[in-house]
C-alpha cells in the first residue's frame, strides 16, 4: 500500500451539521483503495455541559421534562458523530455511518467493507465527505489517511482487465 493523502482537523460544536470534502488524485487504476479515519474524544465528559445541551434540544423539539426534571439523563452521554462516504471519478462508491471512533474502510476489486462497493478504482480525482452529524466537545480532532495498492504486472492487470470485460460501463 502506497500512502496517496493524508489530513486532520480540528472542529467546534458550531461545525455540527456541515461537510468537509477532501479531493485526492489517484494517477492509476488501483487493486484496492484503504481509508483510514478516526477523531476523539468521543464522548462529553462535562455532564453539566450535556444537560444544559440536552435541555435545550428537548424544549427546542417539544420534549416535556419528566422524572423531576431528570429526564434529561437518558440521553446521556452526548457523543460527536462523524461519518464518511466516498465518490470516486466515475460513482458513488458507498458510505460509512458508524459511531466508531476509529475506522478502516477497504474498496477492492471484488470486495469492499460493509457500506461501500467493491470494484474497479479508477484513476483520477476521488472525494471523501466527513459529515459532523455532531459535535458536542468543546474541540474535535480528526484524522484521515488514504492509501492504495498499486497492481503489480502480470497478474493484477489480468484480473482487472477481466473485471473490466465483465463490467464495461465501469472503465
Amino acid at each position: 500500500m502506497k500512502k496517496i493523502f493524508a489530513a486532520e482537523g480540528l472542529v467546534f460544536p458550531e461545525c455540527t451539521h456541515s461537510h468537509i470534502t477532501y479531493a485526492f488524485h489517484i494517477p492509476e487504476p488501483a487493486s484496492a483503495v484503504c481509508i483510514r479515519f478516526a477523531y476523539d474524544p468521543k464522548l462529553l465528559a462535562d455532564e453539566d455541559r450535556a444537560r444544559v445541551i440536552i435541555q435545550d434540544s428537548m424544549r427546542k423539539y417539544g420534549y416535556a421534562e419528566e422524572d423531576g426534571g431528570d429526564g434529561w439523563k437518558k440521553y446521556a452521554p452526548l457523543k460527536n458523530l462523524l461519518t464518511l462516504s466516498v465518490d470516486d471519478p466515475i460513482r458513488h462508491r458507498g458510505a460509512a455511518h458508524r459511531h466508531d471512533p476509529q475506522q478502516e474502510h477497504r474498496l477492492g476489486l471484488t470486495e469492499a467493507s460493509p457500506g461501500f462497493l467493491a470494484g474497479i478504482n479508477p484513476q483520477g480525482v476521488w472525494r471523501v465527505t466527513v459529515s459532523l452529524h455532531a459535535v458536542v466537545t468543546e474541540t474535535l480532532k480528526y484524522q484521515l489517511e488514504i492509501e492504495a495498492e498499486m497492481p503489480q504486472k502480470g497478474e493484477a492487470h489480468d484480473e482487472m482487465d477481466s473485471i473490466r470485460a465483465a463490467h464495461p460501463h465501469l472503465s
